[in-house]
C-alpha cells in the first residue's frame, strides 16, 4: 500500500502540516485590527466662523478586503469621508486609504470645547467598529 512507501508517506504528511498551518495563519491574519492613524485628531483653538480639515489614514493589514459599512459622526459639526463616500467602502487587502475629515466651526458657540467622535464601522472580514476623538475648543 502507499502508506507503506516512505517516500509517499512524507509528501502526504508535509501536505497535511502546510494546510494545517496555513489555516493558523489565515486565522490569525483574519483577527487583525485595522489601523487608524491618528487616533485623535488635535485642531487647537477654532474660531466659530473656520472650517478646519484633516486626514486620517485607515491600514487594512489583513490578507483579504475589508469592507466599510459606514462612517459617522458623534456631532453634525463634523464629517468623515473616504473618495466623497460614507458607506460600502472596501478597502484592498493590505493597503491603506485616506478619509478626509471636515469640522465646521460655525455649528458650535464661542467658548464651546470638542470632544466628538468618529465612527468607523467594518463589517468584513469581522465586524468591529473604530472611533477618533477629535478635541479642540471654539474661541
Amino acid at each position: 500500500m502507499w502508506w507503506n512507501n516512505r517516500r509517499v508517506l512524507l509528501v502526504v504528511l508535509g501536505a497535511v502540516g502546510t494546510l494545517v498551518l496555513s489555516g493558523f495563519v489565515w486565522r490569525y491574519q483574519s483577527r487583525l485590527p485595522m489601523q487608524i492613524t491618528p487616533e485623535t485628531i488635535q485642531l487647537g483653538v477654532v474660531r466659530p466662523q473656520d472650517v478646519k480639515t484633516q486626514t486620517i489614514r485607515i491600514t487594512n493589514p489583513r490578507f483579504v478586503d475589508a469592507t466599510i459599512t459606514s462612517l459617522s459622526s458623534s456631532c453634525g459639526c463634523t464629517e468623515i469621508t473616504i473618495d466623497g463616500k460614507k458607506q460600502q467602502i472596501v478597502i484592498p487587502a493590505q493597503k491603506t486609504v485616506r478619509a478626509d475629515i471636515k469640522f465646521d466651526g460655525s455649528m458650535h458657540a464661542t467658548g464651546d470645547d470638542v470632544n466628538h467622535k468618529l465612527y468607523v464601522q467594518v463589517s468584513q472580514p469581522r465586524g468591529r467598529e473604530y472611533v477618533v476623538s477629535i478635541l479642540g475648543s471654539v474661541r
